[in-house]
């Protein structure tokens, strides 16, 4: 896996003080089949280099990092479909770390105060490639006190978000609505969420 960084002389240390753990999941289609049949939930340590915790689940199995036996100190790589409240929540209770990239409108933001807080106006406030980083936190619910975190976020390079407003006008048209402009203007950027 990690082929590209050895060949830049950046290879991986093989003892790490904390357990680096990235996440995916993918759909598996039985022959014929018009949609998912499985689903993969795979965690990959990456200093062991070796899957954890494989778990196949059927078309209801949502992606949701609640699945894996996260431990203290783990440090959690997922991509945006798991940047859910309740799965963030539930890594930081277990005193693990997560690095997640997250959607303009996948959280309800407010800042420490408890204003509402709107992550595409923080955004818009970066001018380069500098990135930025607010500490916020997630509104409480019922079921749960507000969640403190941090969003880092980073202008993209204006090829990379040619190539994301592309994706996100194609992946509309696909579902038979029309892009909104705030999904265009969150495509400028990267968003990442972490404790």
């Amino acid at each position: 896996m990690d082929r590209g960084f050895v060949e830049r002389g950046l290879e991986t240390p093989r003892t790490f003080p904390f357990r680096l753990v990235l996440t995916d999941s993918t759909t598996i289609q039985e022959p014929g089949s018009p949609g998912t049949t499985w689903r993969l939930h795979a965690p990959w340590n990456w200093a062991e280099k070796r899957w954890e915790g494989l778990d196949l689940t059927d078309q209801h199995g949502g992606e949701s990092l609640t699945r894996l036996p996260w431990q203290r100190n783990d440090v959690v790589l997922s991509d945006r479909n798991d940047a859910k409240a309740s799965a963030l929540a539930w890594i930081v209770d277990r005193q693990a770390h997560v690095i997640a990239r997250f959607g303009w409108n996948a959280l309800r933001w407010e800042t420490l105060e408890g204003d509402p807080w709107d992550v595409l106006e923080a955004v818009r406030t970066l001018t380069d490639t500098t990135p930025g980083q607010w500490w916020v936190q997630i509104r409480p619910t019922r079921q749960s006190p507000p969640l403190r975190l941090r969003v880092v976020a980073i202008r993209k390079s204006p090829e990379a978000a040619a190539a994301s407003r592309r994706q996100a006008r194609q992946t509309a048209r696909r579902h038979g609505h029309t892009v909104s402009a705030k999904t265009l203007d969150a495509a400028d950027y990267v968003l990442i969420v972490t404790p």
